[in-house]
């Protein structure tokens, strides 16, 4: 039936299990991401969800390299960059300014350019920008493009 977000979550919950057994990582993390836009369309709160789902996440595409200049992006680096924008917004939520920044310029590095297209992004920017001012906001997200975004992503669910 149309509309039963939360039912279509229970689904996709199931099938996850069953992906993960077959050991097809990729696949998960496609999912989780469908799934994680299925919660925000039902009431329920999912930003637990995926605070618990993002390290699992981030350990599965630890490997995935830096994209080199001119390259294609690999299959899982729009869905990384989207996932770096997720923790930005936990960040935000935890009044950590310099976080949201360097999770953003990771983002943008990720994906080769910033993604104007996601109205989150312009939120969190905003946010960060208000309080540690432009040249404080580029020095913090150019330093995000220098580090691992594992690494942020870690140091971000660790505090």
């Amino acid at each position: 039936m149309r509309g039963e977000f939360a039912g279509a979550c229970e689904y996709y919950e199931q099938a996850i299990a069953v992906v993960t057994e077959v050991g097809a990582n990729e696949d998960v993390v496609s999912m989780r991401s469908r799934q994680a836009q299925l919660y925000g369309h039902t009431s329920a709160r999912w930003h637990m969800t995926c605070s618990a789902t993002l390290p699992r996440i981030s350990t599965r595409l630890a490997n995935t390299a830096s994209r080199p200049s001119g390259r294609r992006p690999r299959r899982g680096e729009p869905l990384i960059a989207q996932v770096l924008v997720g923790v930005a917004d936990l960040a935000l939520r935890r009044d950590q300014p310099d976080r949201e920044a360097r999770l953003l310029g990771a983002s943008a590095g990720v994906r080769g350019l910033p993604d104007r297209s996601h109205p989150d992004v312009a939120r969190i920017e905003r946010a960060a920008r208000s309080r540690l001012g432009d040249t404080g906001f580029a020095e913090a997200a150019l330093e995000g493009t220098q580090t691992s975004w594992s690494q942020l992503i870690e140091v971000t669910l660790a505090s």
